[in-house]
């Protein structure tokens, strides 16, 4: 029969403060891992969101071009009936610039 070991309360009491701390560190950063994972479901949420204003603007940008016959030039100053949003901003700035 292989000899039992015997601790002491004392090493016995410094080995459990010991797996307690490393349970406790471990908790934490599962808390930490949970925080981040959230942050990054926000930030897709309102980056969908983003899009789907972005889209909604553009949308109603042609619509408005259509019933008024306007025509925005695209990059190369072509007659466009699809601008993008970006390309409007881009045409604005300029006009705001001169």
């Amino acid at each position: 029969m292989p000899p039992t070991r015997t601790i002491s309360e004392k090493a016995f009491t410094r080995e459990k403060k010991t797996l307690e701390k490393k349970i406790k560190r471990e908790k934490e950063q599962v808390e930490k891992r949970k925080r981040k994972e959230d942050r990054i479901v926000s930030m897709v949420m309102v980056m969908g969101l983003a899009l789907m204003v972005y889209r909604l603007a553009e949308h109603k940008l042609r619509e408005a071009q259509e019933k008024e016959n306007e025509v925005i030039p695209d990059q190369r100053n072509k007659p466009t009936k699809k601008p993008t949003m970006r390309r409007v901003f881009q045409a604005k700035s300029r006009e705001n610039e001169e």
